[in-house]
């Protein structure tokens, strides 16, 4: 296949090509708004977990120097 075939196949768009990508966006477009109406309720959850991971870190390493350098985890 040659340059002028392939580019002659990609903008030679018909009404099945046309159909087959709106539906791929449509699925996708679905997938996601479930995939975000299951996760909605946690994302405050996960926002707060954030936090008290980035403000205790500091806390976390100065317990750990107390204790010789020996972590929990």
């Amino acid at each position: 296949m040659n340059d002028k075939d392939k580019s002659k196949s990609i903008n030679n768009l018909d009404a099945v090509g046309i159909t087959d990508l709106l539906l791929r966006i449509a699925a996708l477009g679905s997938l996601m708004y479930a995939c975000y109406n299951i996760l909605e309720p946690f994302i405050s959850i996960m926002l707060w977990a954030f936090v008290l991971a980035v403000s205790l870190n500091p806390f976390y390493f100065s317990v750990k120097k107390l204790l010789g350098g020996k972590g929990i985890f």
